[in-house]
């Protein structure tokens, strides 16, 4: 069994006790890639890092009826009211950040739903406080840093803790766009797909649908170098999303997690935010942006961006993300994050992750860490969160039909039980399956004066293309509170054959990189392209 998607106690979940007054985590364990790397010894005690530590949540099991309970009101929960349902007391949160900060920690963001704490500190202070010296490791993909052994957590607060992110940071999170091959100029068939593509694709009826997305507040989560509102605008001025050829005053607007960024400057980063913020405008031209900027691209930050969106954006009512991780690399960060998605959850907030551009091979191992003759299929992470819409890759062969792409990422959990919504809809292997939907990937036009680029691809094109799809059908069918059943009702639409475009056709890579080997578009739900791609006016018709 995957105990990663249930909230059980912590108690329960005892893996060890040591002599010195700790217990060991769920899910400790040492990474795989620190195991094979060489050990360069301790970083120097002052070294700081970002981490988010996960707070308990309590009476967990009830959340599923809730969620429903809410749908049922076309209602969503405020951040404050989680905390007081599920989260941590008020006064057992207050001791919990009270602790960390009299070990030395700084207190950079509490949240109002009480599931996490972010903090910045010294590798000094995380030795007293989770047991474990952070050291620096080499190997041929590079120099990271982690711990020798699994983090514990010292018994006074260990009925607190749900998990640690930041400490284990040998797996960064990584863009999945890809420049496609050949460079595709923007054409009405099978080139680099524009706004008006879209539109025709995915039932997006401009006679039927007054301004696409107005009122509506969608957030990116991004990071490195901040998007150019030139870019945006040049985008908007060229091909004209439902009549809009400039933003809007107020209506792009960025945040920065962290402070400015800290990582070296990475122009491919650069064309990964300028198409994430370009292609949720090609789709909902009338929507409100947010592009959250995290100072790294490592794991506490990116978490610490996800509580940020959580808990003081709640009425962002769809989120996309580009980025992602390994599965393998994120066992003890998955407790926390899903705790995070299943507040937003509740909020009416709807998670879009990226599944990948690397096929079946989720974990890259083809080209990374291990062997490149990897035979593993392994899914990404986030996008196999139960709590989340993971997001797969299509390529047009016509004017109007599409096929699956071969990048497109999926494959079965490693780490996730299968949740309820897919019990009988995908194979019985008793693993969270992605991806659940998926939008053109192959190539989009888009606007990047950092390198010239005029079209991308990857799942990072589709990831954001399904969250403008998704605020148009919140602007049409909860536009106050949101949808707090989003994956349920995607796989009950899928199932009745309502609200999305079957892909039949195509496969993805195989595990060692190779064409085909991975999995094959077949009628109705498949690990390439889920249950295929959105038909916004069938959605809409159809969504109760």
């Amino acid at each position: 069994m995957k105990t990663l998607f249930i909230f059980a106690s912590l108690g329960s979940l005892l893996l060890g006790c040591s002599s010195n007054g700790t217990n060991l985590l769920p899910q400790a364990s040492v990474n795989p890639r620190v195991l094979a790397a060489v050990d360069r010894g301790p970083v120097s005690a002052d070294t700081k890092f970002d981490l988010v530590v996960g707070v308990k949540l309590r009476n967990a099991s009830r959340l599923p009826l809730v969620h429903e309970q809410l749908a049922d009101r076309n209602d969503a929960l405020s951040p404050e009211d989680f905390g007081d349902r599920f989260g941590a007391s008020r006064a057992e949160y207050a001791r919990f950040v009270s602790y960390l900060s009299g070990r030395g920690f700084e207190i950079t963001r509490t949240n109002a739903g009480r599931t996490a704490v972010t903090v910045r500190g010294t590798a000094d202070a995380i030795r007293q406080v989770f047991g474990v010296d952070m050291h620096q490791y080499e190997d041929r993909n590079g120099v990271f840093t982690a711990t020798p052994t699994p983090v514990s957590v010292a018994n006074e607060v260990f009925n607190d803790v749900s998990g640690v992110v930041g400490i284990d940071n040998s797996y960064g999170w990584f863009s999945h766009m890809t420049k496609p091959t050949p460079n595709p100029e923007p054409n009405a068939g099978t080139g680099a797909q524009v706004p008006a593509d879209m539109q025709q694709r995915y039932g997006e009826d401009l006679a039927a649908i007054k301004q696409p997305g107005m009122g509506q507040t969608i957030a990116i989560l991004s990071t490195n170098m901040p998007t150019k509102t030139s870019d945006i605008n040049a985008y908007l001025t060229q091909y004209k999303p439902a009549g809009v050829s400039v933003l809007a005053a107020g209506q792009y607007t960025q945040v920065f997690v962290g402070g400015p960024s800290r990582d070296a400057a990475n122009t491919s980063a650069y064309g990964e935010n300028a198409l994430d913020a370009e292609m949720v405008l090609a789709t909902a031209p009338f929507a409100k942006v947010v592009q959250v900027f995290t100072a790294t691209n490592g794991p506490g930050l990116f978490t610490d961006g996800i509580s940020y969106i959580v808990n003081q954006m709640p009425t962002a009512h769809q989120v996309t993300v580009s980025w992602g991780t390994c599965e393998r690399g994120a066992a003890g960060e998955m407790p926390v994050m899903n705790a995070l998605f299943a507040q937003a959850k509740a909020q009416g907030q709807t998670w879009f992750f990226a599944s990948g551009d690397y096929g079946v091979d989720g974990c890259r191992d083809s080209v990374g860490v291990n062997s490149p003759t990897n035979k593993i299929f392994s899914a990404g992470w986030p996008a196999s969160s139960p709590y989340v819409v993971g997001v797969g890759g299509t390529q047009p062969t016509t004017a109007t039909a599409e096929t699956a792409w071969a990048g497109s990422g999926g494959a079965a959990s490693e780490s996730m039980d299968k949740p309820a919504y897919q019990v009988g809809s995908t194979p019985n292997d008793g693993a969270r399956d992605e991806p659940d939907i998926a939008a053109v990937a192959s190539s989009v036009a888009m606007k990047d004066s950092v390198t010239g680029a005029t079209s991308v691809g990857g799942t990072s094109a589709a990831t954001p293309i399904c969250a403008g799809l998704w605020a148009v059908l919140v602007q049409q069918k909860a536009p106050a509170a949101g949808i707090t059943t989003a994956l349920e009702s995607i796989y009950a639409l899928g199932k009745a054959n309502k609200g999305f475009t079957d892909i039949k056709t195509g496969a993805t890579d195989g595990p060692s990189g190779g064409a085909g080997g991975g999995s094959a578009a077949t009628v109705g739900y498949d690990m390439a392209t889920g249950w295929g791609t959105p038909n916004l006016t069938s959605l809409i018709a159809n969504w109760q």
